[in-house]
C-alpha cells in the first residue's frame, strides 16, 4: 500500500491510485531487533507539502523527526531531535538505481 506522502515525493507515478496507509519500518530478516534494541516507534505524518513529508514523534528519544524531500531525482531522507541537550541530525541522500529485471513505473523511463 502506498500512503499520499508517496505521491507529494514523487514515488507513485501521476494519475495512479494511492490509498491512505500508515508508514511502517519493517526490518528485513526475522527476528532482527529495532536499531540499538530500541521498542517499534510511532512517527506520525504531521506535514506534507508537494515535495516534503515530515514525520514527528516528540515523545521519541532519539529521532523526533523524519523528513523526507524530493530533489530532482534524489530522496533526501534527514533525522532530527535533541539528545543528551543538544540538536542533533543525520542526512541520508537516496538515488534511484535500477534493478535487473524490474519494469519501470509506467509513465517513466527505465533506468540504465
Amino acid at each position: 500500500m502506498t500512503g499520499p506522502w508517496d505521491r507529494a515525493l514523487g514515488l507513485v507515478p501521476p494519475g495512479s491510485a494511492a490509498r491512505s496507509s500508515p508508514c511502517r519500518t519493517v526490518h528485513p530478516a526475522p527476528g532482527a531487533a529495532p536499531p540499538a534494541g530500541q521498542a517499534e516507534a510511532s512517527f506520525p505524518l504531521v506535514r506534507l507539502g508537494a515535495a516534503e513529508a515530515v514525520f514527528e514523534n516528540p515523545a521519541h528519544d532519539f529521532p523526533q523527526r523524519v523528513i523526507y524531500r524530493r530533489d530532482g531525482e534524489l530522496l533526501r531522507a534527514r533525522i532530527e531531535g535533541t539528545r543528551a541537550g543538544r540538536v542533533e541530525g543525520a542526512d541520508f541522500p537516496m538515488e534511484r538505481v535500477a534493478c535487473p529485471g524490474a519494469l519501470p513505473p509506467r509513465g517513466r523511463e527505465a533506468v540504465p
